[in-house]
């Protein structure tokens, strides 16, 4: 915007005379000018800030939900994977003929295998841990539970597992089932969002026997 101003000399002089000229006015939105133009630009700053925080208030809880989210899945995969390499770890053992889990102190042991993997890669199974390694003892993560490994053929069920398939013959394997209630550590507490404490899991694998 421009402002015009004129001149006039009191004495008639017309060669005193001046023609108008234009001022610049401050612009309120810029540095540009005196005090108005200043405080113009704070309001224009404070108004701004203003909005930042509420668009804050209103986008971090789903920010807070969307991380809490992304944890706790990684955290089921993980715990996922890992009882499925305990089962194999415990089933390759449980197919050799010396290892056969109808015996009671080979089916402890090989409860014990698949108990201390999964300790030994921070996944606690049950609140007493084997002596083999009662040293990895660190906060469970599954509810408790007094059987969480589960070997057949066992003592208690000497009935070997035959599957047949197709064109072939039918044949003996073991089997090793793994189940925990994996607790969740941040979505139960969100005031928000309603969800059980712990999400049941389970593996279950299959080996054949070695004759």
């Amino acid at each position: 915007m421009w402002k015009l101003a004129c001149y006039y000399n009191p004495l008639g002089d017309s060669s005193d005379r001046q023609m108008p000229t234009a001022k610049p006015m401050a612009n309120p939105l810029t540095n540009s000018g005196g005090c108005g133009s200043k405080l113009g630009m704070c309001r224009a700053e404070r108004a701004e800030q203003g909005t930042q925080i509420v668009e804050l208030a209103v986008v971090l809880p789903f920010l807070v939900l969307f991380a809490a989210i992304v944890i706790e899945g990684v955290g089921l995969v993980r715990a996922q994977q890992i009882m499925t390499n305990a089962a194999r770890e415990s089933a390759r053992m449980a197919i050799l003929p010396q290892n056969d889990p109808v015996l009671t102190s080979n089916h402890n042991m090989l409860q014990q295998i698949a108990i201390c993997y999964a300790a030994s890669n921070k996944l606690i199974l049950t609140t007493t841990l084997p002596a083999a390694c009662s040293s990895l003892a660190a906060a469970n993560n599954c509810t408790s539970t007094t059987t969480p490994v589960t070997i057949t053929p066992s003592p208690s069920n000497p009935t070997p597992i035959l599957i047949t398939r197709s064109g072939q013959a039918s044949m003996a394997v073991s089997r090793v089932q793994i189940t925990c209630g994996y607790k969740l550590r941040f979505l139960p507490n969100l005031p928000w969002f309603n969800i059980s404490a712990s999400v049941p899991l389970s593996v279950t694998v299959e080996m054949r026997n070695v004759s």
